[in-house]
């Protein structure tokens, strides 16, 4: 079993649920730990003891994230559209501002 941390978020801007996750990293990707986004407002996927996450939407690599190599690193205001042809999964600046805190906390006790 994957150890995981898991943060509940609601986006007050978009108004919208998210379930989001970090992933540690595995032995065969030195690429480093990921974050998966799932829409809170469904139930489809569980993690492995059970817990609901919700419909998975995206996954990223943190390090991607949190770099400045695809424009502004989240935690600096920017939103992040998940899923550009589906307009409700977006998330606003400040909702992504509150993911990169969860981040930096993880990254703080998991380095």
């Amino acid at each position: 079993m994957r150890n995981n941390t898991i943060m509940n978020l609601y986006d007050t801007i978009r108004s919208q649920s998210w379930t989001v996750r970090i992933l540690e990293n595995q032995k065969n990707d030195d690429l480093g730990a990921k974050i998966e986004f799932y829409d809170a407002d469904y139930d489809f996927e569980k993690d492995e003891s059970g817990r609901i996450l919700g419909q998975f939407v995206a996954c990223y690599y943190i390090e991607t994230l949190l770099s400045g190599e695809y424009g502004k690193p989240i935690g600096t205001g920017r939103g992040l559209n998940l899923m550009g042809h589906e307009p409700k999964w977006s998330i606003s600046g400040e909702g992504m501002d509150l993911v990169a805190d969860f981040v930096k906390e993880y990254l703080k006790h998991n380095q």
